[in-house]
């Protein structure tokens, strides 16, 4: 199965594959994997962080001891490689209203353990539900938080 860059942009310059995924902490992920993820809300956000000039590793582990994923790691585009720049990541939320495993008991909890060692690690994380994505409010919230209240 043919692997591909699980971000936002060209391909990595100058470094094999193994030493950039090492070296950056980006997760490879196959194309068939992606296809199956890119659901409406995925895409819709994915559009609002270029139109906001935001680069983006999707399915990023964070985690070396589990195998937590976040669904996007996001940061202001810094040149060379595009790797974000700092620990932001944006969780989309889904089933909220069709009792979803993100509001059921166990997979609630999961969630919180989850999120509570995100930021022991040091990083924000931004939760939104697919219906907030699929509104604009997302991105209405994420420019704000760019400081660009009226626009770029």
């Amino acid at each position: 199965m043919r692997q591909k860059e699980a971000i936002y942009g060209s391909p990595l310059q100058g470094l094999c594959k193994s030493c950039f995924r090492a070296s950056a902490g980006l997760v490879l992920q196959a194309e068939s994997e992606r296809k199956v993820k890119a659901k409406p809300a995925n895409l819709l956000l994915e559009k609002h962080l270029r139109e906001l000039a935001l680069d983006w590793v999707s399915e990023h582990k964070f985690c070396p001891e589990r195998n937590w994923r976040f669904d996007y790691w996001i940061g202001e585009k810094i040149g060379g490689p595009r790797v974000p720049s700092y620990r932001v990541a944006i969780e989309i939320e889904g089933g909220v209203y069709t009792q979803g495993r993100h509001v059921r008991g166990k997979g609630y909890e999961a969630d919180l353990c989850k999120y509570n060692e995100a930021a022991r690690l040091g990083w924000t994380v931004f939760r939104f539900s697919t219906g907030q994505v699929l509104r604009g409010e997302a991105r209405d919230f994420l420019q704000r938080w760019l400081g660009r209240e009226g626009g770029r």
